[in-house]
């Protein structure tokens, strides 16, 4: 059984399980997220990816527990992009529409309940430090029809996880309470960034070192 606790200095989540527990979640993610089926939503698979490949490199097939850190800016990310997956995976446009695509479908039936325990246990930890009001939006968003990441520069991920990483621990509780906000406001740092973007043609990428975090 999966399990989510946060880290001591509050840089971010703990994932715990086994190996078919990670396993699980890794096929989920990757069956949610379509694979490349959905182009305008491809820079925002990567950040899945990112969560995917780390499951993948702490995960063994020995019959122990295996542990997976993920930073909070990451984390919250990743329950609003498997949000955003989840609408489309379910609507229209769905690639589970192809006929090719039968046993994903069938496999799906099941993963999207783990993937709602997975986001209830980052949700659970996330409400250990906040006021509830913030707990409640983050989850009403998470679980909302709405979409998020239509035209979204993924890459702003990067700026809100280095400007995080540079708050002191003690600090971190109040940025990670309103991060989920931050993301979804698309506010005048945002727009600034997409501006800036704009200009100079390229897109800001993560110079973070998990080396040097205090987890």
């Amino acid at each position: 059984m999966l399990e989510i606790t946060n880290t001591e200095n509050l840089a971010g989540i703990k994932i715990k399980g086994d190996y078919q527990d990670l396993l699980s979640l890794e096929r989920a993610i990757l069956d949610m997220s379509g694979q490349g089926a959905y182009e305008s939503y491809r820079d925002i698979e990567r950040n899945l990816a990112d969560l995917v490949f780390e499951i993948r490199a702490n995960n063994t097939d020995d019959g122990k527990y295996h542990e997976v850190k993920v930073l909070w800016p990451d984390i919250i990310f990743d329950v609003l992009a498997i949000s955003d997956f989840m609408n489309l995976t379910s609507g229209k446009t769905s690639y589970l529409n192809a006929q090719e695509n039968t046993s994903v479908k069938e496999r799906l039936t099941k993963e999207i309940f783990y993937l709602r325990y997975f986001t209830g246990l980052v949700l659970n930890a996330y409400s250990k430090f906040v006021k509830i009001q913030s707990y409640t939006a983050f989850y009403k968003i998470a679980h909302s029809p709405k979409m998020i990441f239509n035209d979204y520069y993924a890459s702003y991920l990067n700026v809100l996880r280095g400007t995080f990483l540079k708050q002191e621990p003690t600090k971190r509780a109040a940025f990670i309470e309103v991060l989920p906000f931050m993301i979804v406001s698309k506010n005048e740092t945002y727009q600034k960034y997409v501006q800036r973007v704009k200009e100079v043609g390229y897109e800001r990428s993560d110079t973070s070192s998990k080396e040097d975090i205090q987890w």
